[in-house]
């Protein structure tokens, strides 16, 4: 490493007295670089600047795909790779491991799993970097009781004592967590013979790291009961770690003691904290105090899912149309496809009268139904259509409802065989009729019926009078 160092140094120093700049040894290729005129020693320092620039070529390309993973665009780092030059042995090497995580983010877990292995058979020296997302993989796949060759609970443990030796060291809590996760498979884990209630007796041993994996421990797989002796005698020390704090609060909030969880919660500014403020005042009915809450949680952690679920029908509720579908479409981008949330999209337009948009996504559900949407899909079209005067639409729409039963529908449709343009009486102001004898109220009102009285235009005994000849 020393001397990869020194010899980059000695480049640059090099490079500083030559005659040409540096830049032009950048834009030339080998065969326009007149080697003939330069030393042994130039020539030498010259490979070496280039292989220097593919190094770097190489680390900006990786921070690139690096950062789209990060991102959640996986669709694009897949594509880097594809087109990317890393045809390098490091290059390899990480571009596997990043396809392993990728695979993993999509929920390929089969597929994150055989690379990881491959590429751990590949390289022994890479085993460390690969361990552990195979481990993660083997485990989900394990749960799922996906059938493979090598997914059972010999090879899991198995697998997991290789890794945890290969990364002892740089784990500060010693791969706690993957062990919890690992004994938790494991019937013949003390773990689970003797139950979770016994191990949290031994925590006020345990650093604040180590507690605060357990008590996450706890809260994921809702083993909150074990805890509820063991939070009652934990040392007042651990209560000075925020981290703590605000599990401790969070596992109060799932018991019920809401007063407790925000005391606990006090002072703490963290997504989580916020959410479980949040829900509280949810609770109460305190709404606008309920949607501050999950807006801010947004601003600490904007990808928060919890955050945007409860922001969306809290945004119906108070009339904020503008932030339910901004919100909505966050959660197109976190999520994959809802027929439920494109209709919510749809209906928050036509909520702002805005029904161009609203229709647009209504026939974008449509599709998706392929061309038979639910009732409440078609009355939404009927609606639209109706007030964008498209007429045309308006009949097929009002069609498709009318056979689902939707007495409104049905009128519409017979509406639209009777009256020529419709559709433009639907925002017409004028009065019909200024008679008063038809309202509303008087239907509504019970009155006696009056007699009709009957007119006798020829009499009966007249008739019997009539001398008919045939």
């Amino acid at each position: 490493m020393c001397k990869q160092k020194c010899a980059i140094i000695t480049l640059m120093l090099f490079l500083s007295t030559l005659l040409f700049p540096l830049k032009i040894w950048g834009e030339q290729t080998e065969l326009q670089v007149d080697f003939e005129k330069l030393s042994p020693q130039e020539i030498a320092y010259y490979l070496l600047y280039k292989e220097e620039s593919k190094r770097l070529k190489l680390l900006s390309d990786l921070k690139l795909l690096k950062f789209m993973i990060l991102s959640g665009n996986t669709s694009y780092a897949k594509k880097l790779i594809i087109e990317g030059d890393f045809n390098t042995h490091l290059g390899k090497l990480i571009t596997r491991r990043y396809l392993a995580v990728i695979a993993f983010i999509e929920g390929d877990y089969l597929q994150s799993f055989q690379i990881s292995k491959e590429a751990a058979r590949y390289n022994l020296k890479s085993l460390e970097n690969f361990c552990l997302q195979k481990l993660m993989s083997e485990m989900i796949l394990f749960t799922a009781h996906y059938y493979h060759v090598e997914v059972n609970l010999a090879r899991l443990l198995e697998d997991y004592g290789t890794c945890s030796l290969q990364n002892y060291r740089d784990a500060p809590t010693g791969h706690l967590w993957m062990q919890l996760l690992v004994n938790s498979l494991n019937p013949k884990s003390l773990m689970r013979i003797r139950g979770l209630d016994f191990v949290f007796k031994i925590l006020n041993n345990a650093s604040n790291e180590e507690l605060a994996i357990w008590l996450k421990f706890a809260l994921f797989f809702d083993q909150i009961e074990p805890l509820k002796e063991m939070i009652s005698t934990i040392n007042e020390e651990f209560l000075q770690d925020p981290q703590i704090r605000e599990l401790l609060g969070i596992i109060y909030y799932r018991y019920g003691n809401s007063d407790l969880a925000l005391e606990l919660l006090q002072g703490i500014t963290t997504a989580n904290s916020e959410i479980v403020r949040g829900n509280i005042k949810l609770a109460n009915k305190e709404y606008e105090l309920a949607y501050g809450h999950f807006q801010y949680a947004l601003k600490r952690k904007p990808d928060s899912l919890n955050a945007l679920e409860r922001i969306v029908p809290l945004a119906w509720v108070l009339g904020k149309w503008e932030e339910g579908i901004l919100a909505l479409h966050e959660l197109s981008l976190k999520t994959s496809g809802s027929r439920d949330r494109t209709l919510l999209t749809a209906l928050f337009f036509m909520r702002q009268e805005k029904y161009q948009p609203a229709y647009r996504q209504l026939r974008e559900l449509q599709s998706a139904y392929h061309q038979a949407p639910p009732l409440e899909v078609n009355r939404a079209l009927v609606y639209t259509s109706l007030l964008l005067k498209a007429e045309d639409d308006l009949k097929v729409h009002a069609r498709s409802a009318c056979e689902q039963n939707d007495a409104l529908s049905c009128l519409h449709r017979y509406y639209l065989e009777v009256w020529t343009e419709y559709s433009k009486t639907v925002n017409n102001q004028e009065k019909i009729s200024d008679s008063n004898e038809f309202t509303l109220e008087k239907i509504k009102n019970l009155a006696d019926p009056t007699p009709i009285a009957e007119t006798l235009f020829i009499h009966q005994n007249e008739l019997e009078n009539l001398n008919f000849k045939y």
